[in-house]
């Protein structure tokens, strides 16, 4: 299975970042072009999101989330927590699942209160 990490959507020092951690912690073959970030023979989206999440913890990047693309399940986008809502993106301020509108949100944030 191929992952791959959009950068395209912060800027070029975050980007710096998640290839430090990328090429730390992610030990199968890479690829870097135009702002992605290819992981070939990976074989689960959700370790690279929990790698790369820790990474940003670590460094106190608090600003920033990692989010699964809907339409590609193998692909994750790194996100400024503010800027997303412009991308029709909605997250949960609780867990970081992404919603395609605010009303889905919402829906699934009463969960998280029972």
């Amino acid at each position: 299975m191929v992952v791959k990490i959009d950068l395209s959507y912060i800027p070029s020092n975050i980007q710096l970042i998640i290839l430090d951690i990328v090429e730390r912690f992610v030990s199968s073959q890479k690829e870097f072009s135009d702002r992605i970030i290819t992981l070939y023979n990976e074989n689960s989206v959700q370790k690279i999101k929990h790698i790369l999440e820790e990474g940003l913890r670590l460094r106190d990047l608090n600003d920033y989330i990692i989010s699964e693309n809907t339409l590609d399940e193998t692909e994750i986008a790194v996100l400024k927590k503010g800027d997303i809502e412009q991308l029709g993106i909605y997250v949960c301020m609780h867990c970081g699942m992404a919603f395609e509108s605010e009303i889905q949100r919402s829906i699934h944030q009463r969960v998280h209160y029972f």
